[in-house]
């Protein structure tokens, strides 16, 4: 199957080349194009069209609400829902705090723009349709900014908004990625030429704007390698996003910012992603398994950090140490999480402190079969470093030191909490191996606070916005989860109605 996927993959490419010189098959004149139907895409086609715009919304992949179908939340800073709960979180603390995290090293009039918007971004969710769980947090004693969609899932927004968009009279193209930008000889850019799956040109004058929102390039190990040096992070989620945008952006001369950035996930079971994260969940628990606050050492068997720690310090530490850990357990932990106190770390918001793991044990015989040894047992801490490959002497260290440290209520290397400390006494003993992944990239276009695209001088590209994770500057070095839990999805959301909002103004 996959190569004929790639066989098919390279026909459409010889096929787009052939068809550039000939004239267009189809053409659609219009105010504004979106390109990709994902969270921020909808949320700016709809935007659009109650503005009184026309509009093409044109999705690379068959299916709708690309990555928008894999957030669990969106970020809010006093939101409806939050005064409602009198809980005292506002734009202002909010500012403060994403700043002081990120030491200033973002740009802050975007930040303000963006935050401010957020409380608007719920109430037109609401208005439309979209229903919420309520208002949660992945961390003991962090912010309530993470706004839970109904059934923990963003396809709850996608369901809603994509009827309206065709009621309002959007055209939806599905299979036709955009292939180019369009740009007049003063540098405006007017439409964009895309090719669908019969492999047709289609061209698309964009009247008012173009909005990119292909979702940045998680999905493109090649681009991971060339711009994520510090560690080529394995994407996880929705396929399709493979750049398209950024590229397109780059080659009218769009300048981009923190293209070396990925929205870590900490650690992940290290198997397919589709089989923890997606449609085919056969290893799902293992995505709580291996997030658990227990022993993790690197690849040699070392103890480094403190397994508390929120996901991007811990995705950091892990990074330093080459992007793989091993989860060290025995079996009366596996038997704790699977009949007794459940997990004591939540993955997301589907799994929760105190879920029980049912059927770990079958789910481990399972996994033991697959390849790449990720999960291993052993009756002793020998065997087990062997069949590892981690020095047995460190491993031997690092559990004789955790049991001490439970022993006696105090970790005396990283000082993790007191009830987090779990002795490891009695085989038989479990290493699960982990990799580092991320859910998205959070570099894309240099953009001001309307979320137009700037190019290398710092100037506007007229006509052109970019938002979601094809726009850069929302971050530095790290994802801000524990603090600002959502605002990749809101600021996607955020960037389609404001982008919408300056086209308007402008327009008058």
């Amino acid at each position: 199957m996959k190569k004929i996927l790639a066989l098919a993959a390279a026909s459409c490419f010889f096929c787009l080349m052939a068809v550039q010189s000939f004239a267009e098959d189809k053409v659609y004149n219009v105010d504004v194009c979106v390109i990709g139907a994902g969270a921020g895409g909808t949320t700016a086609a709809l935007s659009a069209l109650e503005q009184g715009f026309s509009v093409v919304l044109l999705e690379k992949m068959p299916g709708l609400g690309g990555g928008g179908n894999f957030m669990e939340g969106t970020y809010a800073a006093g939101s409806r829902m939050q005064i409602k709960e009198n809980y005292p979180y506002n734009p202002e603390y909010g500012f403060k705090q994403i700043m002081d995290f990120h030491h200033w090293r973002i740009e802050p009039k975007l930040v303000r723009t963006f935050i401010n918007a957020t409380a608007d971004n719920i109430d037109f969710l609401l208005d439309h349709g979209v229903e919420f769980e309520g208002i949660k947090t992945m961390f003991v004693g962090y912010n309530l900014t993470w706004h839970v969609f109904k059934d923990n899932t963003g396809a709850t927004m996608i369901k809603a908004f994509v009827p309206l968009i065709k009621e309002k009279g959007g055209i939806i193209l599905t299979e036709t990625p955009g292939k180019q930008l369009i740009q007049d000889k003063s540098g405006r850019i007017t439409g964009v030429i895309a090719e669908n799956a019969d492999g047709e040109r289609i061209t698309v004058n964009a009247k008012r704007g173009v909005i990119v929102a292909t979702g940045g390039f998680a999905m493109n190990r090649e681009m991971v390698k060339k711009y994520l040096t510090r560690f080529p992070l394995e994407g996880q989620g929705a396929k399709g996003r493979e750049g398209d945008g950024i590229n397109m952006m780059i080659a009218v001369g769009a300048d981009t910012a923190n293209m070396d950035l990925g929205m870590q996930s900490g650690p992940c079971f290290d198997v397919d992603s589709s089989l923890t994260f997606g449609n085919n969940v056969k290893y799902a628990a293992f995505g709580a398994v291996v997030l658990q606050p227990f022993l993790h050492v690197d690849m040699q068997g070392e103890r480094f950090f403190d397994e508390t720690l929120s996901f991007e310090y811990m995705s950091n530490a892990i990074e330093k140490r080459g992007g793989r850990t091993w989860n060290i357990m025995d079996q009366a932990i596996i038997d704790d999480l699977q009949h007794g106190n459940g997990v004591v770390r939540n993955h997301g918001n589907i799994l929760v402190a105190g879920d029980r793991l049912k059927d770990l044990d079958k789910l481990i015989v399972e996994a033991m079969k697959e390849p790449g040894n990720v999960v291993v047992k052993a009756k002793t801490l020998d065997e087990l470093a062997k069949k590892t490959g981690m020095d047995p002497v460190k491993l031997k260290q690092s559990v004789a030191n955790i049991n001490k440290y439970a022993a006696q209520g105090y970790d005396e290397e990283f000082y993790k909490e007191r009830k987090a400390l779990r002795k490891i006494e009695k085989g038989p003993f479990y290493a699960f191996k982990t990799v580092l992944k991320m859910y998205a990239t959070l570099g894309g276009a240099k953009i001001n606070e309307n979320f137009q695209v700037l190019d290398k001088q710092g100037k506007v590209i007229p006509g052109l916005y970019a938002i979601g994770q094809d726009a850069g500057g929302l971050y530095s070095d790290s994802y801000d989860m524990h603090i600002a839990e959502g605002t990749g999805s809101a600021f996607a959301i955020a960037g389609g109605r404001l982008s919408v909002k300056h086209m308007k103004e402008n327009s008058k």
